[in-house]
């Protein structure tokens, strides 16, 4: 078989790119079921926290790096919900002072979840069709030039 190594490559990426959407899958269903069986309360966004993430670039310039931050919002009843994205200064500063509805365990002092979209969903919505668009854009041009190759 002349393109055997090919095949492999992109048997694998697709392998890759599909457990990927299959995780997405998985953590969105997951999400549904936190809205079901968690309590629902009104919060509102004090404050930001801030984390460094490292990384680096080419030539010293920093990519992907640098401080960001998360969103803490506090309920009415004091628990306070740590946000799960990190985001820009600019980008977080932005939301403190505004209402947020949070999902909150009852049976955990600070533990839930701030039910915004990009706090909640974002991630995973972006990681399930972000791997479902690269399969068709990618993968399947490669299996079907391949395959144009083998015929020729």
């Amino acid at each position: 078989m002349k393109y055997k190594s090919a095949y492999i490559i992109i048997i694998t990426i697709g392998v890759v790119l599909f457990l990927s959407t299959m995780y997405g899958i998985y953590k969105l269903g997951n999400n549904f079921w936190l809205m079901a069986s968690l309590e629902n309360e009104k919060a509102r966004i004090t404050e930001c926290k801030s984390k460094y993430f490292g990384g680096s670039g080419s030539r010293g310039t920093r990519q992907f790096g640098g401080t960001k931050y998360t969103p803490i919002a506090y309920t009415l009843s004091g628990k306070k919900i740590t946000g799960s994205v990190y985001v820009s200064s600019d980008s977080c500063r932005e939301n403190v002072g505004n209402d947020v509805t949070v999902l909150v365990n009852l049976s955990m002092p600070n533990g839930g979840h701030i039910n915004t979209f990009t706090q909640f969903w974002l991630k995973y919505v972006a990681l399930t069709f972000g791997t479902l668009l690269a399969n068709v854009v990618f993968i399947y041009p490669f299996i079907l030039g391949i395959k144009k190759m083998q015929n020729a």
